[in-house]
């Protein structure tokens, strides 16, 4: 019987994005230096529930961990995840049925989804999309594009520099919103709130090239200058 392989390595150069898709695994995306994309698996890996697959195709890695059995007609629950080192150019991708995401200080944007788990970013820059069901989204970026979506949970985005252009889009069901932004930095700033209230220590200045709008229904929204 073949021994398990529970870890990949792959040039950095066959690999200009990557995406990783788990059912209830945490995920972690580490940019590095190097020449190489490594990737390991991470939480529980049980070779007769979890099945696991890599593929690389036009410079695109897929990494993938899903139930390999079903029992009485639903999945075996499959909780493994991956831990990834990659260039921090490496556009990223990840989604996630139940799980934490980690990201960090990559340059050229990512696309994350999860349905319960808590998405944390470190340094993460470039065009951003983040969707969350039930968790909380915190962490420094810089982005000028920028959609952000959370059912219930807290989110807390700080941005590293001011942002020139651009636009940032942060809607929230159940949860506070607090985004904060050197000082100095000019934006447009919409707020269209529910049933929470809103402050901002930034006056929204109409002819800012940076537009934020931010929707909360039933949470409160905060705008402050980074200290």
């Amino acid at each position: 019987m073949a021994a398990e392989i529970n870890s990949w390595e792959f040039k950095a150069g066959e690999v200009q994005a990557i995406q990783v898709e788990t059912e209830a695994g945490g995920v972690t995306l580490v940019a590095v230096q190097g020449s190489s994309v490594k990737a390991e698996l991470a939480g529980e890996f049980f070779p007769d529930k979890c099945e696991v697959t890599t593929q690389v195709e036009n410079g695109k890695l897929t990494l993938k961990a899903a139930a390999k059995k079903k029992w009485f007609g639903k999945n075996s629950s499959c909780k493994t995840g991956f831990k990834v080192y990659a260039p921090a150019g490496t556009k990223i991708a990840s989604k996630t049925g139940a799980g934490n995401v980690t990201v960090g200080a990559f340059s050229s944007g990512a696309d994350i989804s999860v349905g319960a788990g808590n998405i944390d970013l470190a340094g993460l820059s470039g065009p951003i999309k983040m969707a969350v069901g039930a968790g909380n989204v915190n962490g420094e970026i810089y982005s000028e594009d920028i959609a952000c979506k959370t059912g219930t949970g807290t989110l807390s985005l700080a941005w590293n520099k001011s942002p020139k252009a651009g636009k940032a889009t942060i809607t929230a069901g159940m949860g506070t919103i607090s985004l904060s932004f050197p000082a100095g930095s000019k934006i447009n700033i919409n707020n269209s709130k529910g049933m929470g209230g809103f402050h901002s220590e930034i006056n929204s200045d109409p002819s800012a090239a940076f537009r934020l709008d931010i929707k909360n229904s039933m949470g409160s929204a905060s705008i402050k200058k980074a200290l």
